[in-house]
């Protein structure tokens, strides 16, 4: 009941209606007065009343607002406060305006306290707020309200989150705000929210962010990072009691680990100074103290970030305070034991969505009814691959195991629910996916959580995995893991009995499919952890530690997520067309609504109607060009964007590849000063859902129709949230009327431009300011980064386009991109073809700098080219450190393997060599190497004589890893090399089964007997050579008996 009071108070403060005079907001004690005085329906409705008559001019007026004389220091300033009425007249409500920022959309009144339910001046209520606000009795409080005074309304300078005398965040800052405020200013811009400190800040945890795009939670995290660093070393300097903490940060993203991490160095080396960080000590001496506490920090937060710490991450003894910054895949790869780690080593092997649609699934789409690849790829990765049964931890789930999943959580997998058809079609789709993972030798990120988990719950794990467990752990992006992935997570943490300090923060919205992440079923995931703990830790603790997880298991309790949703990003009026799509998107999904604010005044925002009798030649031109903007189409997948581009009547283009649209998955994560959405509505006129623009309610559409408009919906939605300062929406005259100048969007101000000559002027005025304005160098660095994120072989295409136009592009970086087109584009093609394109692709990676690169590929594809095992080689002279898996080419059989191949074995190594043989690498093809490899042994085995050599030789046969011509050959060169008497004393002992099978080893039989028959004295060992040859050659033995029988005669 507490939480929905609290949640219900803080709604009130969430948006700002277009047309509303001020934004409203509550510090800490509004909100807490709010929510002692405002307990049934109808008092909650006649506040509203009066906040709704404080967000305007007229209604202020009505509730009689009036400055109080006494005006109130804060800082430098001396800020005017009013008071008004409540609209029964029975009570008041204190409050102040604040200009916000220069540019604000608007003044926020921020509500300072009230008194609702009486006049009494001399409550408790009243004495803490003239406390707080520096009055030396409660009569300053109150002046006699009789008319409304003509004047404006006084607004105060300065942001309403610097109000000091209200927000108290305690006690994670106390004696920081202002570092904290200039932090955040300096990264986002503009200076952060009430609610985002009080979300970020509390100490209560675990603590969950459903932050919507430019909300600023990843800034949040570094903040927290900062701040619990700063006070664990403050804690000990004044000789608390906290040991030393280990941190982990992460994300599935590379990108935004780098960014925790560069926030966190940058709060710490310039933000917190040794002065404030002294205050918080206090006495004569609190900046020294502050010095050495910041120094402590810095200390360990650069040992931290040093890359052999980074690297040695498991285990932290010598660092006070490690902090672990590390993607989710580099903590999986850290936690796998070298042999299995080498398989998913090699990230062009890993299967991402864009190569599962435009590889596997492009091609296949005809074999699985309604099922489309982007609900495809959510049900194999979030449900068959992602999901954990009681038997299936160290498996994917089966068919049963998949349809009772579905049935027993119909909210979650609400596509898949009550469609049987569509769960058959997902089932054979994994199937087929499955075999064409195997056939490609690929891996996606699933098999590796898959091993992961194998490995953390091993019987053996304390042995094969010295890891230290973790007592915080921050995940950004939540959204992008799946329940295994998580649960490895969980897994690092060291639960305590007074907390789990796990913070994460995500975006659920940034899933293009409706159900493919659920805060719920985290919620429930983490509750079921924490209790499963506090039940072991109970049976294993005594005393007052057993009494504590006692009480965290009967406290124990899902936690809820903490909602942001102020934008720092996106303009205000594009944020309310966003808001427009959500109301829509939680009426059919039947979801709570998650409106959006934004800091930032409006930007451009203009509906253009396009007509291929007018637009043609100027669209294609547009939509071709090399420019600095995302040109956004509604579908998930690079095939269904190339058949739109050919079907489309305003595209002429001969190849569809010319055109620069992204699919909507494209953009997901990114962000552009402009952007231009095209034909995104036109799914929404469709005739199958139409019927939604002219008023029908969720109750008169099917299941499937559901879902196509929750669908077209999330796109366009994520569409919106990427842009910066413009957003064109180009649509079809029928589209335009129908949807965006339609009902849904008459409350917004969309800028509509349906003259064709005025829509002919923009796009050539926007394709001439694009050409002299773009910045081929950091679009196509920035292409070449998000092909990192995700492997998509059109963002290299467009790379190399923009790299072409740039002023002096870095050859290293040109070399690389084109590195990674040519080995994308051989994937597809076979033969010699494929081998060329390969070999380009190492000569061009060996150009970039990258050697780890092209050993690998050379390797992996090139070792059957004449010049391939060479090239290896060399590169591994080169960089020894290149060796896989340890770096150690003597220790790698891969490695020592490869430098025998090229007659650069060592022979002190040639027990090892000898033994490698029979350990053969992956790229090891007979046809093409034995010849190299069989020079190679000779090399190490030269001086190698008697019954040595002959054991090695028999080794290297029996490995069957050369052919049966160099077999021969090498027992051919046997006789010669070890004379005689010790051919015949092997041939009759050690070798005595390879003779039957060799014709060189019958003939050296033949040869040693002869000549021992020859030097033989006497007629009884003549017979006892005759006897052994026979016995050791039973394809010839009568001839040798009869031999035998006439010497004897």
């Amino acid at each position: 009941m507490g939480a929905s009071r609290t949640d219900w108070v803080k709604d009130l403060f969430t948006f700002r209606e277009p047309g509303e005079d001020y934004a409203l907001a509550a510090g800490k004690r509004g909100q807490r007065d709010i929510k002692d005085q405002v307990e049934t329906r109808e008092e909650k409705e006649k506040f509203r009343n009066s906040l709704k008559l404080m967000r305007s001019k007229k209604g202020l007026r009505n509730l009689k607002a009036k400055p109080l004389k006494t005006r109130v220091k804060e800082r430098n300033n001396k800020l005017v406060i009013y008071q008004c009425r409540t609209t029964d007249n029975t009570g008041r409500i204190w409050f102040l305006g604040m200009d916000e920022e220069p540019g604000a959309p608007c003044a926020t009144l921020v509500i300072l306290g009230c008194e609702l339910r009486s006049h009494q001046k001399n409550s408790n209520r009243i004495k803490v707020l003239a406390k707080a606000l520096g009055f030396d009795n409660t009569e300053l409080l109150f002046e006699v309200i009789e008319e409304s005074e003509d004047e404006e309304l006084v607004i105060n300078p300065g942001k309403s989150i610097e109000l000091g005398l209200d927000y108290d965040i305690r006690p994670v800052i106390n004696g920081l705000f202002d570092e904290i405020t200039a932090f955040w200013t300096s990264q986002m811009g503009v200076r952060p929210t009430n609610d985002q400190l009080d979300t970020i800040l509390k100490s209560n945890t675990p603590i969950f962010i459903n932050g919507q795009a430019g909300t600023g939670k990843t800034i949040m995290l570094a903040l927290r990072v900062a701040l619990m660093h700063i006070d664990s070393n403050l804690d000990r300097y004044q000789g608390g009691e906290k040991p030393p903490r280990r941190t982990l940060v992460t994300s599935i993203s590379e990108k935004v680990v780098d960014l925790l991490e560069g926030h966190v160095g940058v709060f710490l080396n310039d933000v917190a100074t040794a002065r404030k960080i002294g205050e918080l000590v206090g006495g004569k001496e609190s900046k020294e103290a502050g010095g050495i506490i910041r120094t402590r920090a810095m200390d360990s937060f650069n040992f931290s970030t040093q890359q052999g710490n980074k690297d040695s991450w498991m285990s932290s003894p010598d660092i006070a305070d490690f902090i672990c910054f590390r993607t989710f895949r580099d903590i999986e790869l850290g936690i796998l034991t070298p042999e299995k780690r080498i398989r998913f080593e090699d990230t062009s092997k890993n299967v991402k969505f864009s190569k599962f649609s435009n590889e596997f699934f492009v091609s296949r789409r005809h074999l699985y009814g309604d099922l489309n690849a982007e609900l495809a790829w959510f049900g194999i990765r979030s449900l068959i691959r992602g999901m954990i049964v009681v038997d299936s931890e160290h498996r994917f789930l089966n068919d049963d195991e998949v349809k009772t999943i579905i049935s027993q959580h119909p909210k979650l997998l609400r596509d898949f629910h009550d469609s049987p058809s569509l769960v058959q079609s997902l089932i054979k789709c994994h199937d087929d996916y499955k075999s064409w993972l195997d056939e490609g030798h690929y891996y996606d990120d699933l098999d590796l959580a898959r091993e992961t988990w194998r490995t953390l719950n091993s019987k053996d794990r304390p042995s094969i995995l010295p890891l230290e467990e973790f007592d915080e752990i921050y995940l950004d992006e939540a959204q992008d893991l799946t329940e295994i992935e998580l649960r490895i997570l969980l897994g690092l943490i060291r639960i305590k009995a007074n907390s789990t300090d796990v913070i994460m923060a995500g975006d659920p919205l940034q899933t293009i499919n409706p159900s493919g992440f659920s805060w719920s079923g985290l919620r429930s995931m983490i509750f079921t952890t924490l209790r499963k703990v506090a039940q072991e830790q109970i049976g294993k603790s005594s005393g007052e530690q057993k009494s504590l997880w006692e009480l965290k298991l009967a406290e124990a309790a899902p936690p809820s997520p903490m909602n942001l949703n102020h934008n720092f990003r996106t303009p205000m009026n594009i944020v309310d067309v966003g808001n427009v799509i959500l109301e829509r998107r939680s009426y059919f999904q039947k979801d709570v609504n998650a409106e959006q604010t934004s800091s930032l005044v409006d930007g451009v925002l203009k509906l253009l109607v396009i007509d291929p009798r007018h637009h043609s030649e100027s669209l294609t031109k547009l939509l071709t060009q090399e420019a600095e903007r995302f040109v956004i189409t509604r579908f998930s997948d690079r095939g269904g964007v190339e058949d739109f581009v050919i079907k489309d009547q305003e595209i002429d283009v001969k190849d569809p590849k010319e055109a620069i649209l992204y699919s909507i998955t494209q953009v997901k994560g990114l962000e552009e000063e402009e952007i231009i959405l095209y034909k995104m509505g036109e799914s929404l006129i469709s005739s199958k859902v139409n019927k939604i623009l002219s008023g029908a309610t969720r109750e008169e559409l099917s299941p499937e129709q559901k879902l196509k408009v929750i669908y077209e919906l999330n796109k366009i939605y994520i569409g919106l949230t990427r842009s910066r300062r413009a957003m064109y929406i180009f649509e079809n005259k029928l589209t335009a009327e129908r949807l965006w100048s339609g009902s849904w969007f008459e409350s917004v101000d969309i800028e509509l431009v349906e003259d064709p000559k005025k829509v002919l002027d923009y796009l050539q005025q926007s394709w001439i300011h694009a050409d002299q304005h773009t910045d081929h160098e950091k679009v196509a660095l920035n292409l070449l980064e998000q092909f990192k994120q995700d492997p998509d072989l059109t963002k290299l295409n467009w790379a190399v386009r923009h790299a072409a136009k740039a002023r002096d592009f870095p050859p290293r970086k040109l070399a690389e991109i084109r590195a990674r087109l040519y080995r994308e584009e051989a994937r597809n093609l076979s033969g010699k073809e494929q081998m060329e394109k390969y070999f380009l692709a190492y000569k061009e990676f060996r150009d970039a700098g990258e050697p780890g690169r092209a050993y690998g590929l050379v390797l992996d594809h090139l070792m059957t080219t004449d010049n391939g095992p060479n090239n290896a080689c060399q590169l591994l002279i080169d960089r020894p450190n290149l060796s896989r898996p340890s770096g150690d080419p003597e220790r790698d059989s891969e490695s020592r393997f490869l430098m025998l191949l090229n007659s650069k074995g060592k022979k002190s190594n040639l027990d090892h060599h000898i033994s490698d043989l029979t350990n053969r690498p992956d790229w090891y093809n007979r046809n093409a190497h034995s010849n190299l490899l069989s020079m190679g042994i000779e090399s190490i085995l030269k001086e190698t004589v008697g019954k040595t050599r002959v054991n090695h030789v028999k080794k290297i046969v029996d490995s069957k890893t050369l052919t049966r011509a160099q077999n021969e050959d090498w027992w051919e060169n046997l006789l010669p090399q070890i004379g005689a008497k010790e051919m015949w004393s092997s041939l009759s002992g050690t070798l005595r089964n390879h003779v039957s099978e060799s014709a060189a080893l019958r003939a050296a039989l033949k040869t040693s007997a002869e000549d021992l028959l020859n030097a033989s004295k006497s007629l009884g060992d003549s017979i006892k050579i005759m006897k052994t040859w026979g016995d050791t050659n039973q394809s010839n033995a009568k001839k040798i008996s009869e031999r035998a029988v006439k010497l004897m005669l």
